[in-house]
Parts: structure tokens; C-alpha cells; sequence
């Protein structure tokens, strides 16, 4: 999911080191993720 959210970067206009637009990392994700009822 990190992947697809970085290679989007380009395209949606966002700058990746932005402090208000800032990316999650696969850690965050990951993180999110697993307090889902279905983390799949």
C-alpha cells in the first residue's frame, strides 16, 4: 500500500515531505491497519 501511495505522488500533485500532505509509511499503515475489524 505504501507503494501504490508513493507512485501516486506524481500524478495527485503531493509533495511526499509535506507536514500537511505527508504520506503514511508501511509502518503507519500497517499499524492502522491491524486496529481494522478486517485488517485484510
Amino acid at each position: 500500500m505504501a507503494a501504490v501511495r508513493l507512485g501516486c505522488v506524481e500524478r495527485d500533485r503531493v509533495d511526499a515531505r509535506s507536514v500537511v500532505k505527508g504520506l503514511p509509511t508501511a509502518v503507519g499503515i500497517a499499524e492502522a491497519s491491524a486496529k481494522l475489524d478486517e485488517p485484510s
